[in-house]
């Protein structure tokens, strides 16, 4: 039996223990029932590694549902975003988290290359994203070769029109 096919919190509850990688895997869903219903029952050992399982949530598109109650249990933690989480969640579309991370004060970065986070959005072709990473750092210029090439490889047309309106 698994849990996709129970539903989260049915599967949960014929469960004895909840592990590690239970947590992680409704984590990685966006279940914030499950997640709720496990941090309910007292099961604090599974999160021991909040970081992660924020930073999953983000890169996965989770705000609503798991980021900001990951952060919201304790409010003096202090979340570490990688350059390669910030990239994950810009690539993925997932402006809504992007924003939030940089303005919440519980989160802290690595330093940031705009520069391939832009890239790596425009080959995935979210132009909302680029254009929030190019209010960012407007010195990306220099990356807007890279970022055509990509964005035409992967078919991604309106991102490759975009880019030649940005040159001079």
């Amino acid at each position: 039996v698994t849990a996709a096919k129970l539903g989260c919190v049915a599967w949960l509850e014929h469960c004895s223990e909840y592990s590690l990688a239970t947590w992680n895997s409704a984590v990685d869903a966006g279940q914030l029932a499950c997640l709720k219903m496990m941090h309910s029952r007292g099961c604090t050992h599974v999160y021991s590694d909040n970081n992660r399982a924020f930073r999953a949530s983000c890169e996965n598109g989770h705000l609503k549902e798991v980021a900001q109650w990951i952060s919201s249990l304790d409010e003096n933690i202090i979340m570490y975003i990688s350059e390669s989480s910030f990239k994950s969640i810009c690539a993925g579309g997932h402006l809504d988290v992007a924003k939030w991370l940089r303005s919440s004060k519980n989160t802290c970065f690595s330093a940031v290359n705009f520069g391939d986070v832009f890239v790596a959005t425009c080959a995935n072709g979210h132009t909302n994203v680029a254009l929030w990473i190019l209010s960012l750092d407007d010195n990306l210029h220099n990356r807007y070769d890279e970022a055509f090439k990509l964005a035409c490889a992967k078919g991604h047309l309106h991102i490759a029109r975009w880019i030649l309106s940005l040159h001079p």
